[in-house]
């Protein structure tokens, strides 16, 4: 049911917002394979102001499809007002988007995997013909290092998978893994927001 209610001042009726609705494409680095990922992963997206200290306005967990799609329904914010969004996952970079507004329809898509610049900084990789977010950051300190390598070699050897530490979604822990992390550290890959 929808409430509204009716201001006594203007005798005006304000009607609550739906919501902000966000059509997500985004990628992560190990899970694809050029055509799809491997699986879906779950990921965090949050609205975030556009102004220091840039706080949370919404967050939602959701899975992305194998293409890297999601639908998402943002219970607070609203129309004509900047924001980024930010992409969270377990083993990736987190990734901001360039400053958005949802427009006067509540409805917007945005897609990461056509450029470069869809993400703030242009912190992405390109796999083919898509850009990615960087996978590699196993602890989430928003860096790929040594640390991140470490966690990597270590499950591999235990024979103990991890999915922080699994970058291809491939649910194993191995050398592919690791070399995404060692190529991504020795290009000193950090989150940028």
């Amino acid at each position: 049911s929808s409430s509204f209610c009716i201001s006594a001042a203007s005798n005006s009726v304000v009607v609550p917002s739906p919501g902000l609705t966000l059509n997500l494409t985004a990628l992560i680095e190990g899970y694809y394979n050029g055509v799809a990922m491997a699986k879906g992963p779950q990921v965090t997206v949050e609205l975030r102001n556009a102004t220091a200290p840039f706080g949370v306005v919404a967050t939602k967990n959701v899975t992305l499809t194998t293409a890297g799609t999601a639908s998402i329904l943002f219970t607070t914010g609203a129309t004509g007002v900047n924001y980024y969004i930010c992409v969270k996952h377990i083993s990736s970079i987190q990734t901001w988007s360039t400053i958005i507004n949802f427009p006067a329809g509540a409805t917007l898509a945005y897609d990461f995997t056509t450029a470069m610049n869809k993400a703030y900084a242009s912190n992405m990789i390109q796999k083919g013909t898509k850009w990615c977010m960087f996978s590699g950051d196993t602890n989430q300190d928003e860096t790929v290092d040594v640390t991140d390598i470490l966690a990597i070699d270590n499950d591999a050897a235990a024979f103990d998978p991890h999915p922080e530490t699994d970058l291809t979604g491939d649910d194993w822990v191995d050398t592919d893994d690791a070399i995404i992390a060692f190529n991504n550290s020795s290009n000193f890959v950090s989150s940028a927001h």
